[in-house]
């Protein structure tokens, strides 16, 4: 937990929201690889009645430290 804490620090861990009429109801937290490719990790949401809208996605993402400290 402590490396995934680290990696989100410097921006090597992100989390991928969905919403509907400005309600967030999906997030998914997405890890990046040594190539820069983002991968599914994990995802928790809430039921969604709206199902035949469109969602929006925002990506949640800090980068405190520069990533040259993990590496």
């Amino acid at each position: 937990m402590l490396s995934q804490l680290i990696f989100a620090l410097v921006g090597l861990v992100r989390i991928q929201e969905f919403s509907k009429n400005g309600i967030a109801y999906k997030w998914t937290l997405q890890i990046k690889d040594s190539d820069g490719n983002w991968h599914d990790n994990g995802t928790m949401q809430t039921i969604n009645l709206k199902f035949w809208t469109t969602p929006d996605i925002s990506y949640l993402q800090n980068s405190i430290l520069p990533e040259s400290i993990v590496k």
